[in-house]
């Protein structure tokens, strides 16, 4: 390989690595996880006693988690008021119905993790 050759092809490969996304480092959000996991014991419970299932998905590069729980139906009564709060903690709230007949909720809980940030000395 000519040294021309050679460093037209380190350049190229230069501009690639410039385009590519930088790499964050990312931290636990402590507060806002424990927020996520309190409304997820709150829909488990809820989930034991009524019959439904509930699953979770993390994205922690993304800083987000989810929450589903599918059922027949969902009905709250009073004394499940104070869980029913915890629920609205989330950031997106859905529910809607499921063509087999059954009922889903969807809660997104955002900034699960934050970035570090970088500090220049000068």
């Amino acid at each position: 390989m000519k040294k021309k050759d050679l460093f037209v092809s380190v350049d190229a490969l230069i501009d690639y690595l410039a385009k590519l996304p930088k790499a964050k480092a990312h931290v636990l959000n402590i507060p806002r996880y424990r927020e996520m996991q309190c409304a997820y014991q709150k829909l488990e419970a809820w989930a034991n006693a009524n019959g439904g299932k509930i699953s979770w998905e993390l994205q922690p590069d993304s800083g987000y988690g989810s929450l589903r729980l599918e059922a027949d139906d969902f009905t709250w009564y009073k004394k499940d008021r104070i869980g029913l709060a915890k629920l609205f903690l989330a950031d997106n709230f859905e529910i809607y119905a499921l063509k087999n007949g059954r009922v889903r909720i969807g809660l997104m809980f955002y900034r699960l993790t934050l970035p570090v940030k970088e500090e220049v000395e000068k």
